[in-house]
């Protein structure tokens, strides 16, 4: 199947994706490190969990109820 791209690959696809915006953004100025380093974390984590899916995100991040 070439050409086919996985969520997994999509989700990475993201993350890197907000990375070199924060970096962009960074690096013209426009907000300060602290605020780019909070906001990658923060938008890499939602959007994960968007394209992921509920229990995808989950088992990826192993958050599990403990018994």
């Amino acid at each position: 199947m070439a050409g086919k791209l996985s969520t997994n690959g999509i989700s990475i696809l993201a993350s890197i994706g907000v990375g070199i915006s924060m970096t962009i953004l960074y690096f013209i100025d426009a907000i300060s490190l602290f605020a780019a380093i909070v906001l990658a974390l923060i938008l890499s984590t939602a959007l994960n969990y968007l394209i992921l899916g509920k229990e995808a995100f989950k088992s990826k991040y192993q958050i599990t109820k403990k018994k």
